[in-house]
């Protein structure tokens, strides 16, 4: 992080534009003053993607700024209409603003106003949704699997607004757990980064961070272990549930599809378990393997890890033929994880 910040002034302006493009992929709030202050740089394509990651990150911060060059008309177009296309993301009450663009002159400018009022149309129905299902919560009414299953309706356009919400400060902590939830159900990649620095935030509610863990649970990414298994022996987790986190025995994950090798695991169960304190952790399933020439067969599932050292991994036919077997280690990357299937 300190490193992509020093590369905000560096004289090299690609190194300055990976450098945000880097920071867009972070959500980290400590960013948004170094990027607000980029919004100056001299060449109009480093400025541009300063304002497309102001508007990912989603900081209240940003919205005096962005207007500012959103109103000026000497600024190029391309990061006018970024700062446009940020705003929707940002802002309810920016509408006015957008909505006069239709009008401009200049046929870009209309083009990233409809595009900056649909994501302005995507942030206000999302806030809508996740408003309602609170409403229903309050009011002690029963949930029906359409209050979610309207998000992933919503598909991919529902991503950045949620994470919006569930950064925000300023929503209560029902709010934000509804988001988390949603983002779960959605099971999309682009929100690991941060969930985990929403679960890695000791000022952050204990409820909000389980929630976010079971999210992550249901992204299936091992890269989020390490932050999961710090919080097995995080102190201040200890006041929920009885003293025991929920994730802390074991969370399961009734839906993975695991890839490797040309074999394929399709899991009936998963479960994830970590022990106490110490930075270990053990996964086991069973399903049904198939693929490199064998019949589809009844297997059962064994990963263990040691986070910053080796993982291995062994798949085994139930019976088991000795040709059947895999023998994995190295990296977590080497895992593909479908989309959640119908419990």
């Amino acid at each position: 992080m300190e490193a992509l910040l020093a590369d905000l002034k560096n004289g090299n302006r690609v190194a300055r534009f990976e450098a945000v493009k880097s920071l867009r992929r972070l959500y980290d709030p400590c960013a948004i003053e170094p990027l607000i202050e980029a919004l100056k740089d001299e060449f109009y394509w480093v400025r541009a993607m300063v304002a497309e990651a102001l508007g990912i990150i989603g900081d209240k911060r940003a919205i005096e700024p962005l207007e500012y060059v959103l109103k000026n008309e000497d600024e190029d177009n391309y990061v006018r209409g970024n700062a446009a296309i940020a705003l929707g993301r940002l802002s309810l009450s920016c509408i006015d603003l957008l909505v006069s663009l239709l009008e401009h002159d200049n046929p870009t400018m209309r083009n990233y106003a409809s595009k900056a009022i649909k994501e302005y149309d995507c942030n206000y129905a999302v806030q809508s949704q996740v408003h309602e299902i609170e409403n229903k919560i309050n009011n002690e009414e029963d949930l029906s699997e359409n209050e979610y299953s309207w998000f992933i309706e919503l598909g991919e356009n529902a991503i950045i607004p949620l994470i919006h919400i569930l950064k925000d400060k300023n929503k209560d902590n029902l709010t934000k757990r509804i988001a988390a939830v949603a983002l779960g159900e959605l099971g999309d990649s682009r929100a690991l980064e941060p969930l985990i620095l929403i679960l890695n935030d000791k000022n952050e509610d204990l409820w909000v961070r389980e929630d976010v863990a079971r999210c992550l649970g249901k992204l299936g990414d091992l890269s989020a272990v390490e932050s999961l298994i710090s919080i097995l022996k995080d102190d201040t987790a200890d006041s929920i549930n009885n003293g025991t986190l929920t994730i802390r025995p074991a969370f399961i994950a009734q839906t993975d599809v695991f890839q490797i090798g040309g074999f394929q695991f399709d899991f009936d169960s998963l479960t994830i378990d970590f022990a106490m304190g110490i930075s270990f952790l053990a996964m086991s399933g069973t399903g049904t393997l198939s693929g490199g020439g064998f019949d589809s067969t009844a297997a059962i599932f064994d990963f263990t890890a040691n986070p910053g050292s080796t993982y291995s991994l062994t798949i085994a036919a139930v019976p088991v033929p000795a040709a059947v077997w895999l023998f994995g280690s190295g990296l977590i990357g080497l895992i593909a994880v479908a989309r959640r299937k119908a419990d």
